[in-house]
């Protein structure tokens, strides 16, 4: 059996990416997090290192995210940060809301492919009836409503 090799310390190096959220209960409590640039690593593929800090169950050092290319490795990165992020108790307020840490959650890569393009499916139909109740009125919609309404009531008097 071949010898694995050991998971990689990695410095944050040049950061690519960085967001600072605040605690509910505490507003000068804040907590960062910051996404370096994915590298090669020798004896892995490619590595993307992600710092949280101003946790308290969570370590300060980096984390090496390891992928295939620099691209798994940045999607990695993104569902490593808001899985640790979601767990933060109480919730993180990002943009004055607590609702929302925003870094979205992906369909995950290890379900069957009928079941991705079903879950996808459903974002699309739910994306595009959410677009369509929140389209704003053209301009004259409202008013023309208004107007046949008043007209139609002039009629049946």
């Amino acid at each position: 059996m071949a010898a694995r090799a050991r998971i990689p310390k990695l410095r944050m190096g040049r950061l690519i990416a960085r967001r600072t959220y605040r605690q509910s209960n505490r507003a000068r409590s804040r907590v960062v997090l910051e996404v370096g640039m994915p590298r090669k690593v020798p004896g892995w593929d490619w590595a993307c290192p992600v710092r949280i800090t101003g946790i308290d169950w969570h370590t300060n050092k980096p984390r090496p995210i390891l992928g295939i290319d620099a691209l798994q490795t940045l999607e990695l990165a993104m569902q490593y940060a808001r899985a640790t992020l979601m767990a933060v108790k109480p919730p993180l307020f990002w943009l004055d809301s607590s609702a929302d840490i925003g870094l979205s959650r992906t369909v995950p890569g290890y379900l069957p492919a009928v079941s991705q393009e079903r879950i996808e499916s459903v974002i699309v139909s739910e994306s595009k009836r959410f677009e369509r109740a929140h389209r704003p009125k053209p301009n004259g919609a409202r008013k023309h409503g208004r107007t046949r309404r008043v007209a139609r009531q002039k009629r049946t008097k």
